[in-house]
């Protein structure tokens, strides 16, 4: 039972943490790739940001940051749930 219940906990933790890393991942990348700092880049930016690459990394970005702030919701109640309990 106690066994069972740690695996799912490491894969859930293990979820959580691929979201981390592909929500900063794609926040890096968008930067580097859709939006560039300079002149050219703001002149280009009109362009860059309909492309192929850019909405699969702005998606990855509004994904990533849906599924942490879920992930904190779950963690409130489960420490809110446990804490009900215990009184």
């Amino acid at each position: 039972m106690f066994l069972l219940f740690f695996k799912q906990v490491k894969n859930i933790c293990g979820i959580y943490l691929l979201w981390i890393f592909l929500h900063f991942m794609a926040a890096q990348l968008y930067v580097k790739f859709c939006t560039h700092n300079s002149v050219s880049g703001f002149l280009l930016s009109p362009f860059l940001a309909n492309s192929i690459h850019c909405n699969g990394l702005r998606w990855t970005i509004n994904q990533g940051a849906m599924s942490i702030n879920s992930m904190w919701i779950v963690l409130g109640t489960y420490v809110s749930s446990k804490l009900i309990e215990k009184k």
